[in-house]
């Protein structure tokens, strides 16, 4: 299954769907199931034109705020990147702990 979006502000980029089954395609690389993920669109309180995305992982969630779509996917790409160095370097494939740490990447990256 696919990662669920979801947007209160209209549809999301058409290139942004087109990308999406890279992403999904990573996630599952990674072993992580995309159907887990749910993003959300909505309209930001930062100057225009920005939007608030809010990825939830099961029960878990974290929030960006980016200027389009496509930002957001290389944004949410860059962070799966970083954990595949991490859990690399830690020897480590478990699938609970890239789910957690990749919430925790796409937090901490986005206040730098």
């Amino acid at each position: 299954m696919s990662i669920i979006l979801r947007s209160s502000v209209g549809a999301f980029d058409e290139a942004f769907l087109r990308r999406l089954p890279a992403i999904e395609k990573a996630l599952t690389a990674r072993g992580l199931a995309p159907s887990r993920f749910l993003i959300s669109k909505d309209r930001s309180l930062a100057d225009p034109p920005n939007w608030d995305y809010t990825i939830f992982l099961d029960d878990e969630f974290c929030r960006v705020t980016q200027p389009d779509d496509i930002t957001l996917l290389d944004y949410f790409d860059a962070c799966g990147r970083v954990l595949d160095d991490e859990a690399a370097s830690l020897h480590t494939t478990d699938s609970e702990y890239m789910a957690a740490n990749l919430l925790r990447w796409i937090e901490l990256l986005a206040v730098v």
